[in-house]
Protein backbone atom coordinates (compact mmCIF):
# COMPACT_ATOMS: atom_id res chain seq x y z
CA UNK A 1 0.00 0.00 0.00
CA UNK A 2 0.98 3.35 -1.06
CA UNK A 3 1.40 6.17 1.67
CA UNK A 4 1.14 10.26 1.66
CA UNK A 5 3.07 12.72 4.37
CA UNK A 6 2.06 16.16 4.49
CA UNK A 7 5.30 17.80 5.08
CA UNK A 8 4.42 21.69 6.23
CA UNK A 9 5.01 24.43 5.87
CA UNK A 10 4.09 25.02 9.50
CA UNK A 11 1.18 27.97 9.17
CA UNK A 12 0.42 27.14 6.12
CA UNK A 13 -3.41 25.50 5.99
CA UNK A 14 -1.88 21.97 7.11
CA UNK A 15 -4.90 21.70 9.59
CA UNK A 16 -7.04 23.04 6.53
CA UNK A 17 -5.79 20.40 4.38
CA UNK A 18 -6.01 17.54 7.17
CA UNK A 19 -9.82 18.34 7.63
CA UNK A 20 -10.42 18.39 3.90
CA UNK A 21 -8.48 14.82 2.96
CA UNK A 22 -9.59 13.15 6.08
CA UNK A 23 -13.51 14.05 4.68
CA UNK A 24 -12.57 11.90 1.75
CA UNK A 25 -14.01 8.56 1.66
CA UNK A 26 -11.01 7.48 -0.10
CA UNK A 27 -8.22 8.59 1.97
CA UNK A 28 -7.47 7.59 5.70
CA UNK A 29 -5.70 9.41 8.16
CA UNK A 30 -5.10 8.89 11.78
CA UNK A 31 -7.53 11.14 14.35
CA UNK A 32 -4.28 12.92 15.30
CA UNK A 33 -3.28 15.25 12.48
CA UNK A 34 0.48 15.18 13.53
CA UNK A 35 2.13 11.94 14.61
CA UNK A 36 5.43 13.26 14.62
CA UNK A 37 7.23 10.01 14.27
CA UNK A 38 9.82 11.24 11.60
CA UNK A 39 11.26 14.45 13.47
CA UNK A 40 11.55 14.95 17.30
CA UNK A 41 11.97 18.75 16.97
CA UNK A 42 8.39 18.97 18.98
CA UNK A 43 8.12 18.18 22.39
CA UNK A 44 5.59 15.27 21.79
CA UNK A 45 6.80 13.24 19.64
CA UNK A 46 6.97 9.55 18.77
CA UNK A 47 10.33 8.50 17.06
CA UNK A 48 10.92 6.38 19.66
CA UNK A 49 8.20 4.23 19.19
CA UNK A 50 7.98 1.03 16.25
CA UNK A 51 7.32 1.21 12.93
CA UNK A 52 4.78 -0.92 13.02
CA UNK A 53 3.18 1.02 15.56
CA UNK A 54 3.53 3.54 13.03
CA UNK A 55 1.75 1.53 10.05
CA UNK A 56 -1.01 0.62 12.26
CA UNK A 57 -2.38 4.17 12.73
CA UNK A 58 -2.16 4.72 8.79
CA UNK A 59 -4.37 1.03 8.49
CA UNK A 60 -7.01 1.90 5.79
CA UNK A 61 -10.64 0.21 6.11
CA UNK A 62 -13.49 -0.36 3.17
CA UNK A 63 -12.89 1.58 0.32
CA UNK A 64 -9.97 3.78 1.13
CA UNK A 65 -6.98 4.09 -1.65
CA UNK A 66 -4.39 5.86 0.31
CA UNK A 67 -3.58 6.34 3.62
CA UNK A 68 -1.39 9.10 4.85
CA UNK A 69 -0.65 11.89 7.68
CA UNK A 70 0.73 15.05 8.38
CA UNK A 71 3.32 16.67 10.51
CA UNK A 72 4.77 19.82 9.61
CA UNK A 73 8.18 19.48 11.25
CA UNK A 74 8.72 16.77 8.54
CA UNK A 75 9.61 19.62 6.27
CA UNK A 76 12.36 21.40 8.66
CA UNK A 77 14.37 18.85 10.20
CA UNK A 78 17.21 17.84 7.60
CA UNK A 79 16.70 14.51 9.15
CA UNK A 80 13.39 13.39 7.81
CA UNK A 81 13.91 12.97 4.39
CA UNK A 82 15.96 9.75 4.82
CA UNK A 83 13.62 8.31 7.92
CA UNK A 84 10.91 8.74 5.57
CA UNK A 85 12.51 6.96 3.09
CA UNK A 86 13.90 4.39 4.80
CA UNK A 87 10.74 3.34 6.23
CA UNK A 88 7.87 3.87 3.73
CA UNK A 89 10.35 3.59 0.48
CA UNK A 90 8.65 5.80 -2.07
CA UNK A 91 5.47 7.99 -0.47
CA UNK A 92 3.53 10.75 -1.74
CA UNK A 93 4.49 13.96 -0.49
CA UNK A 94 2.47 17.42 -0.27
CA UNK A 95 3.90 20.68 0.78
CA UNK A 96 2.21 24.14 1.09
CA UNK A 97 4.41 26.87 1.17
CA UNK A 98 2.80 30.40 2.65
CA UNK A 99 4.93 33.88 2.23
CA UNK A 100 7.21 33.42 5.07
CA UNK A 101 6.80 36.53 7.03
CA UNK A 102 2.98 36.21 7.14
CA UNK A 103 3.62 32.82 8.11
CA UNK A 104 6.07 33.66 10.72
CA UNK A 105 3.34 36.47 12.33
CA UNK A 106 0.41 33.93 11.70
CA UNK A 107 2.56 31.52 14.04
CA UNK A 108 3.25 34.18 16.82
CA UNK A 109 -0.66 35.01 16.52
CA UNK A 110 -1.52 31.36 17.60
CA UNK A 111 1.37 30.98 20.17
CA UNK A 112 -0.18 33.83 22.17
CA UNK A 113 -3.63 32.43 21.44
CA UNK A 114 -2.56 29.11 23.44
CA UNK A 115 -0.84 31.14 25.51
CA UNK A 116 2.47 30.19 24.81
CA UNK A 117 4.51 33.30 25.20
CA UNK A 118 3.63 36.36 26.77
CA UNK A 119 5.22 38.99 24.44
CA UNK A 120 5.47 41.73 21.61
CA UNK A 121 5.41 40.86 18.19
CA UNK A 122 8.46 43.00 17.47
CA UNK A 123 10.26 40.64 20.08
CA UNK A 124 9.00 37.81 19.25
CA UNK A 125 10.24 37.78 15.55
CA UNK A 126 13.76 39.02 17.36
CA UNK A 127 13.92 36.28 19.58
CA UNK A 128 12.31 33.24 17.59
CA UNK A 129 14.64 31.96 15.09
CA UNK A 130 13.12 28.73 14.67
CA UNK A 131 9.60 29.69 14.71
CA UNK A 132 10.33 33.21 12.24
CA UNK A 133 13.82 32.89 10.28
CA UNK A 134 14.99 28.99 9.92
CA UNK A 135 10.95 27.57 9.23
CA UNK A 136 10.91 30.49 6.16
CA UNK A 137 13.46 29.91 4.50
CA UNK A 138 11.73 27.07 2.07
CA UNK A 139 14.79 26.60 -0.69
CA UNK A 140 17.42 24.86 1.86
CA UNK A 141 14.38 22.29 3.12
CA UNK A 142 12.44 21.98 -0.27
CA UNK A 143 15.91 20.47 -1.71
CA UNK A 144 16.28 18.06 0.31
CA UNK A 145 13.31 16.14 -0.79
CA UNK A 146 14.10 17.20 -4.23
CA UNK A 147 17.51 15.24 -4.05
CA UNK A 148 16.10 12.37 -2.64
CA UNK A 149 12.78 11.91 -4.04
CA UNK A 150 11.19 11.19 -7.96
CA UNK A 151 9.63 14.92 -8.51
CA UNK A 152 6.22 14.03 -9.51
CA UNK A 153 5.96 12.36 -6.21
CA UNK A 154 6.29 16.12 -4.75
CA UNK A 155 3.04 18.24 -4.67
CA UNK A 156 3.99 21.66 -3.94
CA UNK A 157 1.03 24.08 -3.56
CA UNK A 158 0.86 27.46 -2.45
CA UNK A 159 -1.37 28.73 0.66
CA UNK A 160 -2.68 31.99 -0.89
CA UNK A 161 -3.70 29.69 -3.68
CA UNK A 162 -6.58 28.56 -0.92
CA UNK A 163 -7.98 31.50 -0.67
CA UNK A 164 -8.55 32.02 -4.42
CA UNK A 165 -10.10 28.48 -4.95
CA UNK A 166 -9.87 26.17 -2.24
CA UNK A 167 -12.16 23.27 -4.64
CA UNK A 168 -9.66 23.58 -7.22
CA UNK A 169 -6.70 23.41 -4.74
CA UNK A 170 -8.08 20.27 -3.29
CA UNK A 171 -9.14 19.10 -7.16
CA UNK A 172 -5.26 19.02 -7.75
CA UNK A 173 -4.44 17.36 -4.76
CA UNK A 174 -6.80 14.21 -4.67
CA UNK A 175 -5.78 13.93 -7.94
CA UNK A 176 -2.15 13.69 -7.18
CA UNK A 177 -3.03 11.10 -4.80
CA UNK A 178 -5.02 9.20 -7.10
CA UNK A 179 -8.19 9.44 -5.80
CA UNK A 180 -11.69 11.01 -7.19
CA UNK A 181 -10.67 14.82 -8.07
CA UNK A 182 -14.62 15.18 -8.12
CA UNK A 183 -15.14 15.20 -4.13
CA UNK A 184 -15.96 18.66 -2.96
CA UNK A 185 -14.95 18.45 0.87
CA UNK A 186 -17.85 19.94 3.29
CA UNK A 187 -14.90 21.42 5.28
CA UNK A 188 -13.78 23.75 1.69
CA UNK A 189 -15.03 26.81 4.05
CA UNK A 190 -13.89 26.04 7.56
CA UNK A 191 -10.74 28.02 9.00
CA UNK A 192 -8.84 26.16 11.85
CA UNK A 193 -6.08 27.07 14.14
CA UNK A 194 -6.75 30.61 13.70
CA UNK A 195 -4.14 33.29 15.26
CA UNK A 196 -5.89 35.69 17.10
CA UNK A 197 -5.59 39.40 16.59
CA UNK A 198 -4.68 41.57 19.40
CA UNK A 199 -6.39 41.86 22.52
CA UNK A 200 -4.44 39.63 24.51
CA UNK A 201 -5.83 39.67 27.48
CA UNK A 202 -9.70 38.52 26.34
CA UNK A 203 -7.64 36.05 24.99
CA UNK A 204 -5.53 34.74 27.82
CA UNK A 205 -9.20 34.47 29.49
CA UNK A 206 -10.65 32.51 27.02
CA UNK A 207 -7.64 29.96 27.15
CA UNK A 208 -7.58 29.99 30.62
CA UNK A 209 -11.16 28.54 31.05
CA UNK A 210 -10.85 26.63 27.63
CA UNK A 211 -7.82 24.11 29.60
CA UNK A 212 -9.73 24.21 32.46
CA UNK A 213 -12.73 22.10 30.53
CA UNK A 214 -10.12 20.24 28.95
CA UNK A 215 -8.57 18.99 32.27
CA UNK A 216 -11.74 18.67 33.92
CA UNK A 217 -13.54 16.44 30.98
CA UNK A 218 -10.36 14.71 30.18
CA UNK A 219 -8.60 13.59 26.92
CA UNK A 220 -11.79 12.07 25.39
CA UNK A 221 -13.76 15.03 26.46
CA UNK A 222 -11.36 17.25 25.08
CA UNK A 223 -12.15 15.48 21.61
CA UNK A 224 -15.08 16.06 21.31
CA UNK A 225 -15.17 19.64 22.39
CA UNK A 226 -12.72 20.24 19.52
CA UNK A 227 -14.93 18.35 16.94
CA UNK A 228 -17.95 20.15 18.20
CA UNK A 229 -15.68 23.67 17.55
CA UNK A 230 -13.80 23.10 14.48
CA UNK A 231 -15.92 20.25 12.46
CA UNK A 232 -19.47 21.84 13.09
CA UNK A 233 -20.84 25.11 10.61
CA UNK A 234 -21.77 26.48 13.64
CA UNK A 235 -19.14 25.92 15.74
CA UNK A 236 -16.41 27.14 13.41
CA UNK A 237 -18.40 30.21 12.51
CA UNK A 238 -17.91 31.07 16.14
CA UNK A 239 -14.93 30.40 16.65
CA UNK A 240 -14.18 32.45 13.69
CA UNK A 241 -15.92 35.53 15.26
CA UNK A 242 -14.46 34.93 18.40
CA UNK A 243 -11.25 35.14 17.50
CA UNK A 244 -11.17 37.52 15.02
CA UNK A 245 -8.63 36.49 12.31
CA UNK A 246 -7.17 39.39 10.39
CA UNK A 247 -4.24 39.38 7.47
CA UNK A 248 -0.73 38.64 9.34
CA UNK A 249 1.23 40.95 6.89
CA UNK A 250 -0.73 44.09 6.68
CA UNK A 251 -0.83 44.23 10.38
CA UNK A 252 2.79 44.12 10.65
CA UNK A 253 5.13 47.25 11.87
CA UNK A 254 6.46 48.68 8.40
CA UNK A 255 9.84 49.04 9.68
CA UNK A 256 9.96 45.53 10.58
CA UNK A 257 8.09 43.97 7.80
CA UNK A 258 11.00 45.29 5.28
CA UNK A 259 13.54 44.18 7.66
CA UNK A 260 12.21 40.24 7.74
CA UNK A 261 11.66 40.54 3.56
CA UNK A 262 14.85 41.60 3.42
CA UNK A 263 16.11 38.39 4.98
CA UNK A 264 13.92 36.13 3.00
CA UNK A 265 14.44 37.58 -0.64
CA UNK A 266 17.46 35.50 -1.88
CA UNK A 267 15.71 32.15 -0.28
CA UNK A 268 11.73 33.75 -2.28
CA UNK A 269 13.92 33.78 -5.64
CA UNK A 270 15.56 30.11 -5.11
CA UNK A 271 12.17 28.85 -3.96
CA UNK A 272 10.76 30.32 -7.07
CA UNK A 273 13.23 28.29 -9.10
CA UNK A 274 12.58 25.15 -7.43
CA UNK A 275 8.92 25.08 -7.68
CA UNK A 276 8.50 26.61 -11.32
CA UNK A 277 6.50 29.47 -10.13
CA UNK A 278 7.15 33.56 -10.07
CA UNK A 279 7.04 33.93 -5.66
CA UNK A 280 8.48 36.76 -6.13
CA UNK A 281 5.49 38.29 -7.43
CA UNK A 282 3.20 36.86 -5.72
CA UNK A 283 4.25 37.29 -2.75
CA UNK A 284 5.66 41.11 -3.30
CA UNK A 285 8.83 40.79 -3.04
CA UNK A 286 9.60 42.29 -6.51
CA UNK A 287 9.68 45.90 -5.12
Amino acid sequence: MRHFLGLGAQRSGTTWLFECLRSHPEIHLPDEKELQYFSDLEEINNAEKSLSWYLEKLQITGSQKISGEITPEYLLDPRAPQRIKEALNQPRLIVCLREPVSRAVSAYKKGLRENKWDCSLEQFLAENKDHCLDRGLYAVQLERYLDLYPHQDICIKIYEDIALDPASFMRDIYQFLGVDPAFESPMLDFKFNIGAAGQPDRIRVVVFFRDLVYTLLGPVGRKWIVKAMQRTPIGNRWMQSLLKPEDSSQKTPNPLLSTYRDLFRDDVRKTSSLVGRDLISLWGYDG
